[in-house]
C-alpha cells in the first residue's frame, strides 16, 4: 500500500536476533561474542542496571540462542497483533529458542 496509507511503525522484536546475525555476523562484520555484548552488557550498562552478566548472584536471565535455525519470518507467528513488517518472507539462520528470567522459561519457540 501507499506509505501515506500505511500504519506507522513496524514490528521486529520477534526476529532482530535473526536480523543482526545476518547483517553483521554472516557478513563477518563480528562476532557472536560481540552480538551478545551489544544486546546484554551494552543496554544494561546505558539503563544503568544490574543485568546482561551471568555473574554469580546476578539475575538468572538466560536467552538459549540456537545460531543453525534456519527459518522464515511469517508475521502471522508474531506476539504482537500487528502485521507491519518489512521482513516477512525473509529467511534466516538464527533465533533465539528459549529466554529464561529470574530461572523461569517465559518463552519457548514452537518446533
Amino acid at each position: 500500500m501507499e506509505f501515506i496509507a500505511a500504519p506507522c511503525g513496524i514490528i521486529s522484536l520477534d526476529c532482530a536476533l535473526g536480523l543482526y546475525a545476518k547483517a553483521l555476523i554472516d557478513t563477518g562484520t563480528i562476532d557472536w561474542a560481540r552480538l551478545i555484548e551489544m544486546m546484554t552488557v551494552n543496554p544494561a550498562g546505558i539503563l544503568g542496571i544490574e543485568r546482561g552478566t551471568l555473574a554469580v548472584g546476578a539475575p538468572a536471565d538466560v536467552t538459549i540462542i540456537d545460531h543453525k535455525n534456519k527459518f522464515t519470518v511469517k508475521v502471522e507467528n508474531f506476539a504482537s497483533k500487528s502485521r507491519n513488517c518489512p521482513y516477512n518472507g525473509w529467511c534466516l539462520s538464527a533465533r533465539a529458542v528459549c529466554t529464561i528470567v529470574d530461572g523461569k522459561v517465559k518463552f519457548q519457540a514452537k518446533a
